[in-house]
């Protein structure tokens, strides 16, 4: 941008309008000039906002904010929220609630909108009771060095890319106060496509607690409990005997919020509290969208979501490893709340490794001074190994806060899939030991395509093989990469070897137990296949001292 273009209007300070200056530049799909800081774009005086939080937040540790790209369910997650928050005030019925005399976006400020946008250090006396309820239209790189390591909870609620657009155009209709033009919607469509949009690209949108629209209309109890048990609230049993769950909901409905008298008038930033109320359907884009606007999304939906594994299914990326939305949100309970004792056994493995078998072997270890192998009291006469050795990510932290009473006896003894990494911080300086089990990578990927097929209840297909093939050499694959879950312990174990244990297995020993030979991937492996994993093989374990 050219310096004699630098913007004009009495929230920006002069440092801020070098800084656009400086910045790229360009308009979204109605004319309006962005500018693009640390990868989103931004309106000018937004970007004012964002600098004066990032310079002036100071999180308590209590803080809750909630996140979303604009026209993905805002006012809805907002409503439900407070409406959480306030159970034990105000009963939902209650004349007196809160929703009732204000609307969503007035009790919970946006920190770049509301909050932050005219000052670094603005007056949050009105803040003064806990928790703390803010949100955000940001993407979290933006507020990451502001949080620095504070542990305030994060709600991120997404939607259908199409929904999103639809109802952004509807939003951006009744701020321009004309009606829906579908000159405007094929305008702000290419801005969606080409990512210049207020707070896009779209897809660069990161999640903590991540939250589907889609799926909080078709499972809304669950949705909800979701929710409260990740901020700390959790409905008691009598709440739930008491339908409390159901009252909130129709509380929040988008039937009851746009029906209240106070969302039915008022403004705010010039425009009407009813347009942040629309029909909220799902897939309600299909009559609007053309059939090449759908063509085009789709696309560039797969491009930018190609990182799914090998069935198609979606994965994130965190901290170097691929994984499902939901066990995402258990490895965040598992590094926040996690408490390690000195004498935990955590049996660690990439899937399909020899899990089961370590496992078992561990259990029988630990017992023998308890009951012999053949007692029929033994736990593995009882119960599956997964059972009796829990996964820390998968089972136990589904919720921020599990039941471990039943861990008394010493050692604690659990399992992860989890690479090293990912547990260090929690870990810290503990102690404990940590053993685990890898496998000739060909073999874990022939073990896991039969176990993908049980789980979908087919007949092992070749196809599948071969998606999952290529998730396991490119690394897109559920705990993968693969070659960096194996020396992230393999490293470990040559730091520490005290309390980090590297074994193999190579030795020939329902789902879970298949045949378990060593060179069953012989039966199943093309050529082509084998040399390129050999390929990578010797590529990836270079110099790090790891032969198979």
């Amino acid at each position: 941008m050219d310096l004699n273009e630098r913007p004009s209007g009495d929230k920006i300070t002069e440092e801020t309008k070098i800084l656009i200056s400086s910045l790229p530049s360009d308009a979204d799909g109605v004319g309006e000039k962005l500018c693009n800081y640390q990868g989103c774009w931004y309106y000018y005086n937004t970007l004012q906002g964002v600098l004066n939080f990032q310079s002036g937040f100071q999180p308590q540790d209590t803080d809750i904010i909630l996140a979303s790209f604009p026209k993905s369910g805002t006012t809805w997650l907002k409503a439900l929220t407070v409406a959480l928050l306030e159970r034990s005030k105000n009963h939902s019925s209650d004349d007196d609630h809160l929703l009732l005399s204000d609307n969503p976006h007035g009790i919970v400020p946006f920190f770049e909108i509301d909050v932050f946008h005219e000052s670094s250090s603005p007056d949050l006396s009105k803040f003064s009771s806990f928790p703390r309820l803010f949100s955000t239209h940001m993407p979290l790189h933006t507020m990451k060095l502001t949080l620095k390591d504070s542990p305030c909870k994060i709600v991120y609620i997404c939607r259908d890319v199409k929904d999103t657009l639809i109802s952004w155009w509807f939003f951006v209709c009744a701020m321009l106060k004309v009606e829906p033009k579908t000159s405007i919607l094929e305008s702000i469509y290419k801005s969606f496509c080409s990512g210049t949009i207020y707070y896009g690209p779209i897809w660069e949108h990161k999640h903590v607690l991540f939250m589907r629209y889609e799926e909080i209309k078709a499972e809304p109890c669950d949705q909800i409990k979701r929710l409260a048990d990740f901020l700390g609230y959790p409905f008691t049993k009598e709440e739930e005997e008491n339908r409390l769950v159901e009252k909130i909901l129709d509380l929040c409905s988008l039937r009851s919020l746009s029906g209240m008298e106070v969302n039915k008038t008022g403004k705010r930033n010039n425009l009407d509290y009813k347009d942040f109320f629309r029909k909220g359907e799902v897939g309600d884009w299909k009559n609007y969208l053309t059939p090449e606007m759908e063509n085009k999304i789709d696309m560039i939906i797969q491009e930018k979501f190609q990182d799914a594994d090998g069935e198609g299914k979606k994965l994130c990326k965190y901290q170097g490893c691929w994984y499902y939305y939901n066990a995402l949100q258990g490895v965040l309970n598992f590094q926040r709340g996690f408490q390690p004792q000195d004498t935990d056994i955590i049996l660690a493995s990439y899937p399909k490794s020899g899990t089961t078998w370590l496992k078992a072997l561990t259990v029988s270890l630990l017992e023998r001074s308890k009951n012999h192998s053949s007692d029929d009291q033994h736990p593995l006469l009882s119960d599956n190994p997964h059972g009796i050795v829990p996964f820390l990510e998968s089972n136990l932290y589904e919720s921020s806060s599990p039941n471990l009473a039943k861990f008394s006896s010493v050692p604690r003894l659990f399992s992860t899939h989890l690479p090293l990494d990912a547990m260090q911080e929690t870990l810290k300086d503990s102690p404990c030991k940590i053993v685990y089990v890898c496998r000739n990578v060909k073999d874990t990927l022939v073990s896991w395509w039969f176990f993908v097929c049980a789980i979908h209840k087919i007949e092992p297909d070749r196809s599948i093989l071969e998606s999952l093939f290529k998730s396991f050499c490119n690394g897109t694959i559920y705990y993968g990469p693969f070659w960096d879950h194996l020396l992230s312990y393999w490293r470990g174990s040559l730091e520490d070897p005290k309390h980090v244990l590297f074994m193999r297995n190579n030795l020939d020993h329902k789902d879970y137990f298949r045949k378990g030979e060593v060179g069953d991937w012989k039966n199943h492996l093309t050529p082509e296949m084998e040399n390129k994993l050999d390929m990578i093989i010797q590529e990836k374990l270079k110099g790090s001292g790891l032969k198979f």
